[in-house]
């Protein structure tokens, strides 16, 4: 990774990390509190067919006090909801990721 000098950061990409899911989305999150993680569980279980919710292994850094609960989900777009927002999936899936880092307090969704 390297800075790409417009303050976001170095970005990143991985394939085939997850084969066994190679059909559904690896949608990770970072929660700040609990009601966080709740809030952002009940509209990805309502908008994504989730098979499974998991949180990811982290090891603790000495000078980071509080970091992020990270966790992991795997699922498709509920096809009914992408179907009654009359979205193709592509923009469905956006625009609910969009939804979740705007509106839900201290989670957000980052993945490809």
């Amino acid at each position: 990774m390297h800075d790409r000098s417009n303050g976001l950061g170095g970005g990143f990409a991985a394939y085939g990390i997850y084969p066994e899911h190679k059909d559904q989305y690896a949608i990770h999150v970072f929660f700040d509190t609990t009601q966080a993680r709740k809030e952002c569980e009940y509209f990805l279980f309502r908008h994504f067919n989730i098979d499974v919710a998991e949180r990811i292994p982290t090891k603790q850094v000495e000078s980071i006090e509080r970091g992020p609960d990270i966790w992991r989900y795997f699922g498709k777009a509920n096809r009914v909801r992408m179907k009654d927002a009359r979205l193709d999936e592509q923009e469905y899936v956006a625009q609910c990721v969009t939804r979740v880092n705007n509106d839900i307090e201290g989670a957000h969704i980052f993945f490809k």
